[in-house]
């Protein structure tokens, strides 16, 4: 019996990792990126806020700053980051799979609001992109930092899984997928890794158990998937 390997851009749970091996597929991880919080101040008068993942949601809600949040509207991005928030006592207006999709949605419905955008340091541009094109003032505080941490990787895998477009581009600093497959988190990780293989597969929720779940019908044993 065939046994696939292959290689986590993040470190999973235990659990996560125990239903790979019961697929009967070989796991190699590694953290390829890591996120801190910040200090920072955040400005009054905002109504509505816009989260883009969970770390900005953990950053906020750890902070002395959380308070500010308190009765505003939230528009987020991601199954998890609205769990995250709604644990966190606030009620979410719209969540959307992905920042683009959020940015049209916003553009469409609230032309005459103003946003308060709590995001990383590398975030993707494509929702503060779309928000100036339609004069939709946008205020951004950086609550967290990520930092790419680039590892050599020398031994072969069948998939390479993928959570972020800063995975994707810290993997491929010291390391190129070849014939591997890109399994994606979401659209926006898929199309940060393009200009690098073709041979790309993304999961149909943007969570890390579909990822697993993509993983598992692509490489794993079939006594296993149909369980």
């Amino acid at each position: 019996m065939q046994t696939h390997r292959v290689l986590s851009t993040k470190i999973l749970s235990e659990a996560h990792r125990d239903r790979l091996i019961q697929a009967n597929i070989s796991l190699i991880q590694a953290n390829f990126i890591e996120t801190k919080p910040l200090s920072f101040s955040i400005p009054s008068g905002y109504e509505n806020w816009i989260f883009t993942s969970q770390n900005a949601v953990e950053a906020v809600f750890s902070s002395k700053e959380k308070e500010k949040c308190i009765g505003k509207k939230i528009f987020c991005v991601g199954e998890k980051t609205k769990s995250l928030l709604i644990k966190n006592g606030q009620k979410v207006v719209k969540m959307s799979q992905n920042s683009l999709e959020l940015a049209h949605f916003i553009a469409k419905y609230y032309k005459n609001t103003s946003f308060l955008f709590c995001c990383g340091n590398l975030k993707k541009e494509d929702l503060p992109r779309i928000l100036s094109q339609q004069q939709i003032p946008l205020t951004e505080v950086v609550v967290y930092q990520t930092t790419l941490t680039p590892k050599k990787i020398e031994t072969p895998v069948d998939s390479i899984l993928f959570f972020s477009p800063s995975g994707v581009e810290s993997f491929t600093r010291l390391n190129q997928l070849g014939k591997s497959q890109g399994i994606c988190i979401g659209a926006s990780t898929a199309e940060a890794l393009k200009p690098y293989t073709t041979n790309i597969s993304v999961a149909t929720s943007p969570t890390i158990e579909h990822v697993l779940l993509k993983t598992i019908q692509n490489f794993g044993t079939y006594e296993y998937v149909k369980k």
